[in-house]
């Protein structure tokens, strides 16, 4: 239950921001389609976190709602924590 719950939480987070990331840079170079795209994949990640979670909630029994949650944060906090940990990694001699 547990590990279910868990894998259901990361999926949620890596669909949103799979989302997010394909309407944000399918432009390429332009700079102000790049803006666009940026707002509505944050807005279509929203739309996409909110419906995954209600579809979860009302469908999956049972359920770990701490271990769903946790996942999610924790794959969310990996576009903050990996950035930082590689620039350390580049820094040493």
């Amino acid at each position: 239950v547990v590990a279910k719950s868990a894998a259901l939480g990361a999926l949620i987070s890596w669909i949103a921001s799979g989302y997010a990331a394909w309407k944000s840079f399918r432009f390429g170079g332009n700079g102000r389609l790049m803006l666009v795209g940026f707002y509505q994949g944050m807005a279509g990640k929203f739309v996409i976190v909110i419906a995954g979670f209600f579809i979860i909630f009302r469908t999956v029994s049972p359920l770990s709602p701490a271990a769903l949650l946790i996942a999610f944060a924790a794959v969310q906090a990996m576009s903050w924590v990996y950035p930082v940990w590689l620039g350390r990694q580049s820094n040493q001699p």
